[in-house]
């Protein structure tokens, strides 16, 4: 009924993946913990997982997931840090059991431009190190498209996870790697996904964003997006701080969200607009209808974008929205 929603229901019925039975419950029996069996180790003894993500936030709340799993985690925040870690737990005769490597890791700054920053690249690396090692090896990455596992599949990766993904994901493919070994290559059947225009990233390089998203897991996956892409990302966690943020700082660009706290998406705009800051203000919400855009139009936003958001079209709209960069003057 109008104005009280409605309730749906149905029912269906599924086939039992025997595989999965049986992994579950080697993990569920094993004793100290929930993956316990999953790894070639002395009873009581954790399995050790090696955790590589220049992006803090990523990195703490993986890390915390697998504590809760039962792993011994040992965190890096850099492919060099991971390089040291990994040769040091070597000579002391302790290799980890699983490598869990972020894909899309910050570019080379002028202070290390030689630094290993891709997640693929930062594998391959470690192999000698691993000294012939069967290493189970995990790929995260916000990019889901098939060069890109073929890639990861030619490495030595197990296994690719697209962010953001859920516990049970993670927990599902933890068990394919360490209980069966077992190597997932990219379904034959996947189409290639569009590539970005590398003209648009040359654009995009180095330019000023300011992302206000109160989500933790949004936020997340957006920075990593717009990092990979060569940009300048700041964050907020809700209208009124991008209000102050944006008179302080005079980003270039602004990705709101509609709803959050303290002060939302909307009123911020406003709020901007009255400043008389001109810079571009795109909506980024999971509000996709047609009322929905207008009102952000209404309120001095310049374009929307639909969450879940999809990597190439957030890129594309920037690229639209950002001008190039007036050529430096002459000397």
């Amino acid at each position: 009924a109008l104005g009280q929603g409605s309730t749906f229901h149905f029912t269906i019925t599924l086939p039992i993946d025997g595989q999965a039975v049986d992994a579950a419950a080697a993990a569920e029996g094993a004793a100290g913990g929930p993956v316990q069996a999953l790894a070639p180790k002395a009873q009581g003894t954790p399995p050790r997982a090696l955790v590589v993500d220049d992006l803090a936030p990523a990195l703490e709340a993986l890390c915390r997931r697998l504590d809760t799993l039962g792993f011994a985690v040992t965190r890096a925040e850099s492919s060099a840090q991971a390089l040291r870690v990994l040769d040091s737990a070597m000579a002391l005769g302790q290799p980890f059991d699983v490598i869990i490597v972020d894909q899309d890791m910050a570019a080379p700054t002028p202070a290390a431009p030689g630094r290993v920053t891709d997640g693929i690249d930062t594998l391959q690396a470690m192999r000698g190190a691993l000294a012939g090692l069967d290493t189970a090896a995990l790929l995260l990455t916000v990019r889901d498209d098939a060069a890109l596992r073929l890639r990861a599949t030619a490495a030595g990766f197990g296994a690719v996870l697209v962010k953001p993904m859920t516990d049970s994901a993670l927990d599902d493919t933890l068990l394919r790697l360490l209980v069966h070994q077992q190597r997932v290559p990219p379904p034959p059947e996947a189409p290639p996904r569009r590539e970005v225009d590398p003209q648009v990233l040359a654009q995009l390089e180095g330019r000023r964003v300011l992302l206000a998203e109160d989500n933790p897991v949004n936020q997340i996956v957006a920075t990593e997006i717009l990092r990979a892409a060569g940009l300048q990302v700041e964050t907020v966690a809700d209208g009124a701080a991008a209000l102050e943020h944006a008179v302080r700082d005079g980003p270039e660009l602004i990705l709101m969200d509609v709803h959050m706290p303290v002060m939302d998406g909307l009123t911020a705009t406003r709020a901007i607009r009255a400043t008389g800051l001109q810079m571009p203000i795109i909506a980024m919400t999971a509000n996709a209808f047609s009322e929905d855009r207008a009102a952000c139009l209404a309120a001095g936003m310049d374009d929307h974008i639909a969450k879940p958001v999809d990597p190439q079209l957030l890129l594309a709209t920037l690229s639209r929205w950002l001008a190039p960069p007036p050529p430096p003057a002459a000397p």
